[in-house]
């Protein structure tokens, strides 16, 4: 039998930026790579069609990057960027690239069935 060792940090930042992509962003058609301007406009976007006001637009437009970089007003510890994907990848030392997949598997499960409990109120 052929034995695979466990993933480097670089292989492991490769598939948590591949999973986190595959099993919660495309589904739930967030864009996490978006430059801060990209975001902020999409915000808008969506307050324009009927959605809900992203409370830090004003705080793009004003020049502040901390809004810029967060125009839905989430908290800091739920924004999703390069940052947060590699300490991910740094906290899984020792993981398999079976049980980084199994992970975000079931984190896609919980986001899902969170939103779902979310809209239903």
């Amino acid at each position: 039998s052929i034995e695979f060792g466990l993933p480097e940090l670089d292989a492991r930042r490769g598939m948590v930026q591949l999973y986190f992509d595959m099993y919660i962003s495309k589904p739930l058609r967030i864009d996490w790579r978006q430059t801060p301007a990209g975001k902020a406009q999409e915000a808008r976007a969506a307050y324009a069609k009927g959605g809900a006001k992203p409370a830090a637009t004003n705080g793009a437009q004003n020049g502040n990057a901390k809004a810029a970089a967060n125009p839905l007003d989430l908290p800091d510890n739920e924004v999703v960027d390069e940052s947060a994907l590699h300490e991910v990848a740094k906290r899984l030392h020792g993981f398999s690239g079976r049980e980084i997949s199994k992970l975000f598997t079931s984190l896609q499960t919980h986001v899902l069935y969170g939103m779902q409990r979310n809209e239903k109120g």
